[in-house]
């Protein structure tokens, strides 16, 4: 069994570089040369901030692919300015030049950032019905009546 230090230092750099170099010639067998990406931001129960980033394309021959180019903590400020960093360096990292639009939830900071970093942008809409359903939800007498119930038990 080998060392956390040779684990850490050779073996995992190696299977990196070998899923990269996978994933890169993934993306280069795409039909058009043309991506879409989706990307989001959360925040961990332990407050810790993180970003992903996904592209999505058409092979040459017709499956649909995608694959995760970046999940990453993200520990900058939470600026339309720094997400736009983020996206462009993660887009010229993987030489993704023609990218389509990239799908983003509705956040203020996230489209600013999108719409910064020179991309076009559509508005995910299952985030959009997630917030219509939690609105419409959380709008029934009975259901405040249960959270309401529910947060004394919690907290006894």
């Amino acid at each position: 069994v080998p060392s956390a230090k040779v684990l850490r230092e050779r073996i995992v750099p190696e299977l990196g570089a070998k899923v990269q170099y996978a994933v890169k010639e993934s993306l280069d067998k795409s039909v058009t040369g043309f991506y879409a990406v989706t990307t989001d931001m959360w925040t961990s129960p332990t407050f810790e901030g993180f970003i992903s980033y996904t592209a999505h394309f058409i092979t040459v021959d017709w499956k649909r692919k995608m694959v995760v180019l970046r999940c990453m903590p993200y520990s900058c400020k939470h600026t339309g300015d720094s997400i736009s960093v983020v996206l462009k360096k993660i887009s010229n990292d993987w030489n993704l030049s023609d990218i389509h639009a990239i799908v983003r939830d509705n956040a203020n900071n996230i489209t600013r950032g999108v719409r910064m970093s020179g991309f076009s942008d559509i508005g995910c809409f299952a985030h959009i019905l997630h917030l219509i359903v939690k609105h419409v939800i959380n709008k029934q007498s009975g259901v405040k009546l249960m959270r309401s119930r529910l947060r004394k038990l919690v907290k006894k």
